[in-house]
């Protein structure tokens, strides 16, 4: 059972990756750090980011992205410059806690998985949110709607770590809206195909 918990609480860091590149793993180092994280994951890893350097640097990252993503314009540029950050990020979080009872190669697997598809839904729903929120405010919406992504996260991250048994239920909601926005997504862009052929 316990692998269920690792790969539950995998995929649910992975999504919130999408939405923040460096907060949730500062929550989960500094939660560490405090001898606060419950989750079993590998003893390299959470060494790892339990590190003084690495968690400094990581709180200092953590502070400049919220800030700058409250300044309208820079936020929508940053969000272009972590599309290549945040997955990068996702897979090295999500190999560090799933390979303490898997295989390498299952561990790499489940990792860039999790990177390129919950990490990404997550992404190309908040892209579709902040452009909504820039054309229809001008941009002045933003700072608020940010705010509301840095509660959400920390929420998201906190629960699944106090609250052991949420995982589950909480990776399969992330499992679920991965799911269908997916496939909106695909339908969407399946009709905008459809349309430019008939026109053509």
């Amino acid at each position: 059972m316990e692998w269920i918990f690792i790969i539950s609480f995998a995929i649910v860091l992975a999504s919130a990756t999408g939405l923040r590149a460096f907060l949730p793993l500062t929550i989960v180092s500094i939660m560490a750090k405090l001898n606060l994280v419950t989750i079993p994951a590998s003893s390299h890893f959470i060494a790892f980011i339990t590190d003084d350097r690495v968690l400094i640097f990581l709180i200092c990252a953590t502070v400049i992205e919220i800030l700058s993503d409250k300044i309208p314009v820079v936020d929508n540029f940053l969000d272009g410059v972590y599309s290549f950050v945040k997955p990068i990020l996702s897979l090295i979080s999500s190999f560090g806690i799933v390979f303490s009872k898997l295989e390498f190669w299952q561990a790499a697997i489940i990792a860039i998985t999790l990177s390129f598809v919950s990490t990404s839904t997550a992404m190309v729903t908040k892209g579709v949110v902040r452009l909504t929120s820039s054309a229809t405010t001008g941009g002045t919406a933003n700072p608020f709607v940010s705010l509301i992504e840095d509660i959400l996260v920390t929420i998201k991250v906190v629960l699944s770590i106090i609250f052991i048994w949420l995982l589950p239920i909480l990776a399969i909601l992330v499992i679920l809206t991965s799911s269908i926005l997916g496939f909106t997504i695909f339908k969407i862009g399946y009709r905008i195909l459809k349309v430019e052929k008939t026109n053509t």
